[in-house]
């Protein structure tokens, strides 16, 4: 798939993985809308990127909110090309792959990506009690550029095993 002049959403774009693709994407010629919850983070990782990169705020816990990242991006780049929820957990594979199927028509690749630890620092950020010692994990850099390279071409799916380590 040809990037140039495509249309991205990066949902979780405040998070240092999503920033990172998103970098890619824009390097590679896409033009990318951030969404997600943490207003300062996102206009900072998007300010990173560059004067003309959009963002808005995204909750997946507020319904109305995915209308209003639809809306914006259509405001601002146009239309939408292509997502990405960059903090999906692999129990979203299979729903992936059924949005992959109804997307094809739409001529939207639907990706699903299956990292192995990558050094995010959300493995020192436990929900409750003490993160567990985990083994040195891939660079996220890394990582965002072998995503940005099966969106270009084509692939379906990005498992854990399709990730080389540093």
């Amino acid at each position: 798939m040809e990037l140039d002049g495509r249309r991205v959403v990066i949902l979780g774009g405040s998070g240092d993985q999503g920033s990172l693709i998103a970098a890619e994407l824009d390097r590679r010629g896409a033009r990318v809308l951030f969404a997600g919850r943490d207003a300062e983070r996102l206009q900072a990782k998007a300010s990173a990127i560059g004067s003309h990169v959009p963002s808005v705020l995204f909750d997946l816990a507020v319904p109305s909110h995915a209308k209003h990242v639809v809306d914006t991006a259509i405001a601002m780049l146009g239309g939408i090309d292509g997502a990405m929820y960059s903090a999906a957990k692999a129990a979203l594979s299979a729903a992936t792959l059924a949005l992959g199927r109804e997307l094809r028509r739409q001529n939207v690749l639907a990706v699903d990506v299956r990292p192995p630890h990558t050094e995010t620092g959300l493995a020192t950020r436990p929900i409750a009690g003490t993160a567990p010692h985990m083994p040195e994990g891939l660079s996220p850099a890394s990582v965002a550029t072998a995503i940005v390279e099966a969106i270009e071409s084509g692939q379906k799916e990005l498992a854990a095993v399709s990730f080389r380590p540093q």
